[in-house]
Formats: structure tokens, C-alpha cells, sequence
């Protein structure tokens, strides 16, 4: 079977259309903003061939589709209101119903902000659920997902670092690892004194587990793991925390055909030279956007050691493999007035809220991550949503006159509509170019009847879901099943996403 590396690699060279898939797609990275080409022609205005077909002469250069005047923004968050009740590591939506889960202890939510523990037949109130189903191995830093390729007695799956393994079960492991698989063992799985072993459990409804006794992985993950099956490489993908760069906590991954036995991780992402020497990438919140299948976001929390406290990153990637870190800084701070100056971390959960929003959420707190935890510290942090307005993580932006143009992609549907904000003085204009006969780097393109920047309407104002259209026709003019690319000029606009229906 391929890697991940290798399926991404066939999905997106630029040997025919990028296909997209239905739902929202987000302007969060370059993958929809084209590098164009430069080109040279001479003063009759004929293109030259980069080989310099005849004579020596004067010759202009001219860009096709090179973008100019734009960048790529993230937006920051607003805080929410404090969470009322439990609300665990992992935060999922979930047919109808907000569900959260530290290990097998479960809340739940009608609208994402009031959590109840609900109460389950046969079992004595208040009793710890993580003994109850996983007294053999004991939990650290659960994570939860929900596995659309599997049965349904296995449809949620856990992924969690065990605190006291069975000492039988875990020599068993460690001498099947190093006598099978030693490249896939931890060079630190024992730094702590214990043995650290990362497990698996299955559920048909999120509620009653079912532990995996052998672990995947001898591997030290001192804070929250993450989990999905990936729809579109067909592989387990998991994300930790991986200790090799020299001491500095960063973020690994690892993948596999099958929720069992894992490679060990490889680093993705890790505190690069941007960054102070004292400073960490702690917990990862890996998770997809809503709805979509390959907009993946990690919204890493990172540790100061200097000021033994914590800022949120996001980081955006079409694979998971492959990651932007966006420029600026960080997107979330502390705050004495939100009693989260100390440290925050967040969960795992990008997860859609009421009033067109979405949200991860994160714990807070009024202490510095390694000041003294006594228990009588008079911690006042609460958890809080980290929100944004539906689509707007990141955006295109224009702070003048800008252009870009889309990669050729194919899609069903006949209508165009953007999620974008633009200042009173800005506008957001679209034209449509059919491909026809592609034959290798050969392709013949032309702007489709009736759609030119001229014909288009210009848009203005604050609008998550605008129809663009030509001289009032909403119709993207193409033929049935054509590859198109889309033209884009923005004035003093924010470009958040399209979608295609």
C-alpha cells in the first residue's frame, strides 16, 4: 500500500484538474491561489520560446496569472463565555448532539456550552469510568474519534497513553517490539521511570469501551493525543507529542492501514527559528473543519519556558503531512480578565456552534503551567471556546489592488458563492476560463462568453455566503463536466472561501 506522502504527492501534482470535493473550501494556505508563470513576448506582441526561437531581439516580460497584492491572513478568535459543566479533551458534534470524552468519562451538550454527565444503567454514581473499563492499563491524554470505514460495534475509537500498564502485558510488548519492530520504539518510552505504551479501545456508541490489550506503540506522549481515519489516503492517522529535537516538545505523526500497531512518529511540526530557544509546541488539537475531508488544522499550544506560560498557534495543511505555519505570532493570548494568563491548552474539536460560528475549546488557567499544584491553589481558569465566524480562520487579503488566480479544477455544479468582507471603498470581482484539451503541460484555455471581470457584479460588504453572478446570471457558464479556473480581483477585501453547487 502507498504512504500518505505518496498518495498526497499524486493528489496534488498539476497533471490534470484538482477535483473538489462538495462542501466549503477555505483560503487558509496556497492551495487554491495558482503561482502562475512567467512569459516573454516581442513587440508585435508574439510569445517567445523560452529555447529563443530567432533572431536575438527585444523582448517583454508578462506574467499569466501570477498573483500580485495579496497574502494570506489568519484571523484571530474572540473568547467565548466560560463552559458550564465537564467538558473533556476531545469535543465532537455528533448527529445533533455536542459530545466530549476524557477516556470513557463522557459529557454531553445541546448547544456546546451547558455539558451534563449523563447517568448510565448499572453503574454506581460518581464512579471513575476510566477503572471501570480500563483499570489493566490506565489513561493519559485520551483521544476520541469516529471511524466512518469501520463496523459499527468499532465506529468510536480511542487512542490514549496507558499511566500503569499490567507488568505481564507490557514485557510481552516490549519483547515482541524489540524483537519485531525495535526501529519503532520510543527512545525515550521509559525516561520516566515507567513504561509508556500507547493503546487503543473500540465502541459502538461512544459509551461502552472495549480495550485493545496489545499497544500499538511504545511511545511517551505526555499530553493529549489525536486520532481520525483519513478519508482520503485510507489510513489511521495519528498525532502526539514526539521529544527528540534536542529536548524541545514538538509534534509528530504516524500512520497505518489498520487501528492496531503504529510506526514510530515521525516530527511534522517543531519549534523552528522564528521562535525563541526557550519555547516548546505542546499539545497538537489536530482536527479537520467542519464537514470537509482535507482541511486540516492543528491549533498547537505553545509553551514560553522563559515565562512559563502559554499562547495558542494555528497552522493549516491540505494532507496532514505538509504544514503552514502562519506569520504573526500567535492567535490566542492569555488574559487576567479571562483568568487564563497562566497557561491554556486546548482541546481537540473544531466544532460548529449556534449564530453561524465555529469553535475549539481550551482550558485556562490563572497559574503558571509549572507553578506548585497544590490543591487549594484557588484556580479560577474555566474552559472557553476559542471562536471564529463560520469559514473566516484565514482569509485572501487585498489591502489595495490585488489578483490571483485558482489551480484548474473540476466540481459539480453550476453557481459560485464566496464567504468575504470587503471596507466600504472595496470590491470583489470573479472571471471564468474553460480548459479544453489537456495533453501534458499543452492545454487550451479560454474565457468562457459572458463572464469577464466587466460582465461580473461587483460585490461589496460583509457576506458568508454571497452568489456571484455576471449581468445577473448566477450560471458559471461552463460545459457539463469542463475544468475551469477561476480569475480573482480583490480592492481592499478579505477572500475566506468559496463552495460550488
Amino acid at each position: 500500500m502507498p504512504n500518505g506522502h505518496q498518495i498526497s504527492a499524486r493528489l496534488t501534482a498539476i497533471t490534470g484538474p484538482y477535483e473538489l470535493s462538495s462542501g466549503l473550501h477555505l483560503f487558509t494556505d496556497w492551495r487554491f491561489i495558482d503561482a502562475g508563470a512567467p512569459s516573454y513576448y516581442d513587440s508585435d506582441g508574439k510569445p517567445v520560446s523560452v529555447k529563443g526561437d530567432g533572431e536575438l531581439r527585444q523582448v517583454y516580460w508578462q506574467g499569466v496569472n501570477v498573483p500580485r497584492g495579496i497574502k494570506i491572513v489568519p484571523e484571530k478568535p474572540t473568547k467565548s463565555d466560560p463552559i458550564e459543566g465537564f467538558i473533556g479533551m476531545t469535543a465532537l458534534y455528533d448527529g445533533g448532539v455536542y459530545r466530549s470524552w476524557s477516556g470513557a468519562k463522557y459529557s454531553e451538550s445541546q448547544d456546546g456550552f451547558v455539558w451534563k454527565t449523563p447517568k448510565f444503567p448499572n453503574e454506581p454514581e460518581g464512579i471513575d469510568r476510566n477503572s471501570l473499563f480500563f483499570e489493566k492499563v490506565g489513561v493519559h491524554g485520551p483521544g476520541v474519534f469516529i471511524d466512518p470505514s469501520a463496523p459499527s460495534d468499532e465506529r468510536y475509537k480511542m487512542i490514549f497513553m496507558s499511566t500503569h500498564p499490567d507488568k505481564e502485558l507490557i514485557e510481552n510488548a516490549i519483547a515482541d517490539f524489540r524483537a519485531n519492530r525495535p526501529n519503532d520504539i520510543d527512545p525515550i518510552f521509559d525516561v520516566r521511570g515507567a513504561i509508556d505504551g500507547i493503546f487503543g479501545a473500540v465502541s459502538p456508541d461512544g459509551i461502552y469501551w472495549k480495550l485493545i490489550e496489545k499497544p500499538f506503540l511504545l511511545h511517551m506522549s505526555d499530553n493529549p493525543s489525536t486520532m481520525y481515519y483519513d478519508t482520503v489516503l485510507k489510513k489511521y492517522v495519528y498525532y502526539t507529542r514526539v521529544n527528540w529535537m534536542f529536548g524541545r516538545r514538538a509534534i509528530g505523526r504516524s500512520e497505518s492501514d489498520t487501528f492496531d500497531y503504529l510506526p514510530q512518529p515521525e516530527m511534522v511540526v517543531w519549534s523552528d527559528l522564528d521562535r525563541l530557544p526557550s519555547d516548546d509546541l505542546y499539545t497538537n488539537a489536530k482536527c479537520l473543519y467542519p464537514d470537509t475531508i482535507d482541511h486540516h488544522f492543528l491549533f498547537p499550544t505553545v509553551y514560553h519556558r522563559s515565562e512559563d506560560n502559554c499562547s495558542l498557534d494555528m497552522m493549516s495543511s491540505f494532507d496532514g503531512i505538509h504544514w503552514f505555519k502562519y506569520p504573526g505570532g500567535s492567535i490566542l493570548d492569555g488574559d487576567p480578565e479571562t483568568f487564563d494568563d497562566g497557561c491554556l491548552f486546548t482541546s481537540s474539536g473544531l466544532v460548529p456552534l449556534g449564530n453561524d460560528k465555529v469553535g475549539v475549546p481550551y482550558s485556562g488557567s490563572t497559574f503558571p503551567h509549572k507553578y506548585p499544584r497544590w490543591s487549594n491553589r484557588d484556580e479560577r481558569g474555566r474552559s472557553r471556546y476559542a471562536i471564529w465566524k463560520k469559514g473566516r480562520l484565514a482569509c485572501v487579503e487585498a489591502t489595495g489592488d490585488g489578483f490571483f488566480a485558482t489551480p484548474i479544477i473540476k466540481f459539480k455544479g453550476r453557481q459560485l458563492k464566496l464567504n468575504l468582507k470587503t471596507a466600504f471603498i472595496g470590491e470583489v470581482r470573479v472571471e471564468v476560463v474553460g480548459i479544453s484539451n489537456w495533453v501534458h503541460k499543452k492545454k487550451k484555455e479560454e474565457l468562457i462568453t459572458g463572464h469577464s471581470f466587466d460582465d461580473c457584479d461587483p460585490i461589496s460588504g460583509d457576506h458568508l455566503s454571497h452568489i456571484v453572478t455576471w449581468k445577473g446570471n448566477p450560471d458559471l457558464g461552463h460545459a457539463e463536466n469542463q475544468a475551469i479556473y477561476l480569475r480573482f480581483k480583490l480592492r481592499c477585501a478579505k477572500l475566506y472561501a468559496f463552495e460550488t453547487e
